[in-house]
């Protein structure tokens, strides 16, 4: 769907989009009303079904996690369950919204950190772990190519860090000092 949307653009707002614009705004402010709705639906359908989705799971997430007196299977113990899970889902992130509406924008920041962590360095040494404990060897090929999938998420993760602190001069003083 990317190419398809992409696709459409004229040739001048390509060139916009190399500079660093947002690529919503750009495609919005074509000279094409029609273009600039569809963006605009397209744009509204995409964030409302990511919303239900995550928002469905973590509901079915926090009530799973209720006490057992929650579960019981009378009709208004299910309805209090319903309501208890979907206000602990939906009440933390419109708090944050409320009191600091910027924070979204600096948590996707450090979004991608964490799914290295999560993704890459996690299962790992998880299967590192497993083999020091003597489990059975799911993965092939050793410790190399664990340990190659650990470097390689240390490195995105220090060139990640790298970009955003800025930290080539201090060190370049620091080298140069001794």
């Amino acid at each position: 769907w990317q190419a398809i949307i992409l696709g459409t653009l004229p040739e001048s707002l390509v060139y916009t989009l190399k500079s660093g614009t947002d690529v919503v705004r750009a495609i919005g402010s074509t000279s094409s009303d029609k273009v600039s709705m569809h963006v605009s639906i397209f744009s509204f359908f995409a964030i409302v079904t990511s919303l239900l989705g995550i928002g469905m799971g973590c509901n079915d997430f926090v009530k799973d996690a209720l006490p057992k007196s929650f579960k019981d299977f009378t009709k208004k113990r299910k309805r209090v369950a319903n309501l208890s899970s979907l206000a602990l889902t939906l009440t933390p992130p419109l708090a944050i919204s409320v009191v600091a509406p910027g924070a979204f924008y600096a948590a996707l920041e450090f979004s991608g950190t964490f799914r290295l962590i999560l993704f890459g360095i996690v299962p790992a040494m998880m299967v590192w772990s497993g083999r020091r404990k003597g489990e059975l060897a799911w993965v092939p090929g050793g410790d190399l190519p664990l340990l190659f999938v650990m470097a390689a998420a240390f490195t995105v993760i220090g060139m990640e860090m790298h970009a955003k602190t800025n930290i080539t001069p201090w060190l370049t003083k620091l080298i140069l000092r001794q």
